[in-house]
């Protein structure tokens, strides 16, 4: 890794947001592994500290700049801040026992929130270097049937995009897949990743995270942090990457924060948690509830997604509502036996506040347990009100 654009879009853009906002915020994340049994070697561990080393030396060049640049949504003081802009490793903290790996992130929340996904890839990468290395693919092979992954999409036209930098196999995997799609085209609509966007001439595809609205639970009010990261993120971006991410304090609490004019105002929504086919259908009666055309609005799912479900989704919305697929792990690392790790790293405190994701799924829920307890019980409360 020797870029910082090895990294997905939805990483600057709310870095921008941060820089413009609230540049003195500080923050802590917490790397989490949601299989214990998936454990590391005192090698892995090495190498991923000397990964973070080398990564920390990478600022951006005249080239990589002039790419994000030209994006209509970054801003020319941006740039020149991210000139000469580099990571610090002293705010990445990585300990080892019994074999499992423990990493917290910590400073300003500007200079430290493009650490998340390199270092997932980071992780990944190594840890199917020197623990998992039970497993062979040839580039070439990997490439075909990701080719023939991106025809079926195609075929049944399922708009779809690459997501898969956080967890993929490597590096060199990623470049196959994006390669691949980008040969076959069909409904591939671009990538995640800037550097692969930026080499193959792609549409980088990304708006908020998770992170957007729990940063914002911690500057104010977890009741309020949907409608006040989202009239931020308006006030920022004037109307340009509109797709809200609806599951951070659950579905339905988010659909009773944007009634009305918010709910007008983005184009789409991003699903990440629970059913598809039910969250689909819940947006949609919603959409109508509002006096809104769901045809004039989409939904971007992106939640553990294959060809499969990709297909099956489509078909379940077609005719009713504009959709998106934006694909992962089912892309950068599908190695059958050999599976995945399953990792994120979340935001865990700002400003000294604990702050917490709830999600519609138990199992995303991240956060310290008392965090995610008064989250839980703040939104519940609120909902009464608002109900």
């Amino acid at each position: 890794m020797n870029t910082l654009l090895d990294n997905d879009l939805y990483k600057f853009t709310m870095m921008q947001a941060v820089w413009l906002k609230y540049p003195k915020a500080r923050v802590r994340y917490q790397f989490i592994n949601r299989r214990r049994e998936d454990v590391f070697t005192e090698e892995a561990v090495h190498i991923i500290r000397e990964r973070i080393m080398r990564l920390a030396d990478c600022c951006l060049t005249e080239g990589e700049l002039q790419f994000l640049a030209e994006l209509p949504f970054i801003r020319f003081d941006f740039i020149e801040f991210l000139r000469g802009f580099t990571l610090s490793a002293e705010d990445v903290k990585v300990e080892f026992e019994d074999g499992h790996l423990h990493l917290w992130i910590e400073g300003t929340w500007v200079n430290t929130i493009l650490w998340e996904v390199p270092l997932m890839a980071i992780i990944s990468e190594v840890y199917f270097e020197v623990v998992d290395t039970n497993w062979t693919s040839e580039l070439s092979g990997y490439a075909k049937k990701t080719a023939e992954k991106g025809r079926r999409l195609s075929a049944e036209g399922c708009n779809f995009f690459d997501f898969g930098t956080r967890r993929r196999r490597s590096y060199a995997y990623q470049d196959a897949v994006v390669a691949a799609f980008n040969d076959v085209g069909g409904t591939f609509g671009g990538t995640s990743n800037l550097h692969f966007a930026m080499k193959y001439g792609l549409r980088p595809i990304g708006t908020m995270a998770h992170e957007w609205i729990m940063g914002h639970a911690g500057l104010g009010r977890v009741e309020t942090a949907n409608q006040v990261a989202l009239d931020a993120w308006l006030e920022v971006y004037q109307g340009q990457l509109d797709t809200a991410l609806t599951d951070t304090y659950t579905t339905e609490f988010f659909l009773q924060n944007i009634r009305g004019r918010l709910a007008q105002t983005y184009d789409a929504l991003r699903h990440d948690s629970e059913c598809p086919l039910g969250f689909a259908d819940k947006v949609l009666q919603f959409y109508a509830d509002e006096g809104i055309d769901p045809a004039e609005k989409g939904i971007v799912f992106s939640d553990s997604l294959n060809v499969d479900k990709a297909v099956e989704i489509n078909r379940h919305v077609a005719g009713r509502t504009k959709a998106w697929f934006g694909i992962g792990t089912h892309f950068t690392n599908d190695f059958g036996d050999s599976r995945a790790l399953n990792i994120v790293i979340k935001l865990y405190e700002v400003d000294g506040v604990e702050v917490a994701k709830i999600s519609d799924n138990p199992i995303k829920a991240s956060g310290d347990p008392l965090a995610v307890q008064r989250s839980l019980e703040a939104i519940q409360a609120a909902a009464v009100k608002l109900a």
